[in-house]
Parts: structure tokens; C-alpha cells; sequence
């Protein structure tokens, strides 16, 4: 939390004597939040102002300065490009992983990699890039999204698939448990990479979801997938799961897109 952040906005009384502290936090003009939950949390209560329209807000995490519009929170103006998002917290199914400066999550020896608080109303829209280290086995991940610390294991993941070869296309439409994101050799696992994009998975409607994926077998042959779909549930969720049947390794990066 920065120096300027603070977790209330005083409602102060007539004839009230004004601390040194509170004196600061009206110098520092627009109160600054470290998150949207912070913010939230610092109107309503005993002392606090009631949030109204008008209201404007800056957030460390995004580096965005927002403004209530009697509804709810928009960004002022556009971020430019996408913007690294730092997960509140990870969670592990086996092995260990650590978010770096910047936001990404490097994980390694794992079973499922569980990003949490990485989708917030401040975007609509998100991209997620892995790359690997490592796989037990020649395996399938997948992904499922997730809210307050739980999956969404549910079959409502339908999509379309595009598989291609060296010699061959196949197409293919699943309702599931999950998106897939990859599909890694153990021989050749930093020939794998994956993008995948998630659109208004914060927002109770429908989440769409792309990805896009490659590998390369032991011949040195590359494979990849396209894959499109949606979730058809109308959750509001802040999260997302990665998995496998044994062991995966990389790092995995969530950018925010203001559009």
C-alpha cells in the first residue's frame, strides 16, 4: 500500500478538531485505494462518508482513477495497451507457486495453479499468456473459472475446437468441465505455449472465452488447437484454475484490456 493510500473517507462533524492524519488525507485530493476492495470498504461505515454520485476513487492496483456515476465505479479515460494484473492470492493443488513483481505467478511441481482476484468490474475483458518449464506426462490442461475461492465444475463449458497437424485438421464440439488451454509433451515442454482470453468474466451473463495453443512432439512436429466457447452460467467470477492429471510447470500472466 502507498503512502497516500487509505482504507476510509472521513465524514468529519462541525467544531470537530481535525488529527494531523486526517489532515493529510484531505491534502492528498482524489483518496487513494491499494484495491477495489479497499475502496468499497471505505464508505458507509461509522464515520465515513456515504458513497454518492460524484465520487471519485484512485487505485494502486491498476494505476486508474475512477469515478462513481450512482451505479457503479468507471475508469476515467483508457489505460493505454493492457495492464499486468496481480492475482490477490494463489492457491496450489500440489508443489508451490509465487507471484513476482509485475503479477505474474510462476509455479512449479503443481497439480492446479488457482489465480484469485484477477478479474474486478475495472475490466471487461482479459488475456492470459503461459508459458512452461515442464510436465509430468503428455497431458491436457485445463481451465475452469472460478469465484470466492471455488471452482465452476459444473458440464456448462461449451465449445468449438480446431485441431491441425502436421498433415491433418480436425473440428470438433464439446460441452465439458472445463476449456482446455494446452496439451504439452514432456520431451519438449518450452515448445508449448498458450493465450487465452476471457470477455466479461466479472459481469452476471455469460463468459466467452478463446484460446489459441501450440507444441512440438518428439519428431520436432508442430500441433496446435484454436478453441472458442463460453461458459453458459451467469456467475460473477474473480478467478480462474489451471490443471492436470500429474504435474505442470511455467508462469502465468493476466493483463486486463480497458475497451
Amino acid at each position: 500500500m502507498g503512502a497516500n493510500a487509505q482504507i476510509a473517507v472521513p465524514a468529519f462533524t462541525a467544531g470537530q478538531v481535525l488529527t494531523a492524519t486526517q489532515q493529510t488525507q484531505i491534502n492528498t485530493g482524489i483518496p487513494v485505494f491499494a484495491t477495489t476492495t479497499t475502496r468499497d470498504a471505505a464508505f458507509g461505515g461509522t464515520g465515513e462518508k456515504v458513497l454518492a454520485e460524484g465520487q471519485f476513487a484512485y487505485i494502486e492496483a491498476t494505476d486508474t482513477t475512477q469515478y462513481y456515476d450512482g451505479s457503479s465505479w468507471i475508469a476515467v479515460g483508457a489505460t493505454p495497451g493492457t495492464k499486468p494484473i496481480t492475482p490477490t492470492s494463489v492457491a496450489v493443488g500440489s508443489g508451490s507457486a509465487t507471484i513476482k513483481a509485475g503479477g505474474s505467478v510462476t509455479f512449479t511441481g503443481a497439480s492446479s495453479v488457482s489465480l484469485n482476484g484477477v478479474f474486478s468490474s475495472t475490466y471487461t475483458s482479459y488475456q492470459v499468456v503461459m508459458t512452461l518449464t515442464a510436465t509430468s506426462a503428455e497431458q491436457v490442461i485445463g481451465a475452469r473459472l472460478r469465484a470466492s475461492g471455488s471452482d465452476t465444475t459444473s458440464s456448462t463449458y461449451k465449445s468449438s475446437l480446431l485441431v491441425f497437424g502436421q498433415s491433418s485438421v480436425t473440428c470438433s464440439q464439446t460441452l465439458t468441465t472445463s476449456f482446455t488451454v494446452n496439451a504439452p509433451h514432456p520431451s519438449y515442454p518450452y515448445g508449448s505455449a498458450s493465450i487465452f482470453y476471457f470477455f466479461n468474466p466479472n459481469l452476471a451473463q455469460i463468459t466467452a472465452f478463446q484460446s489459441y495453443y501450440q507444441r512440438m512432439d518428439p519428431n520436432n512436429d508442430n500441433f496446435g488447437q484454436i478453441q472458442s466457447g463460453n461458459q453458459n452460467g451467469t456467475t460473477q467470477f474473480d478467478g480462474f484454475t489451471l490443471f492436470v492429471g500429474g504435474t505442470f510447470a511455467g508462469t502465468v500472466t493476466v493483463y486486463g484490456y480497458s475497451i
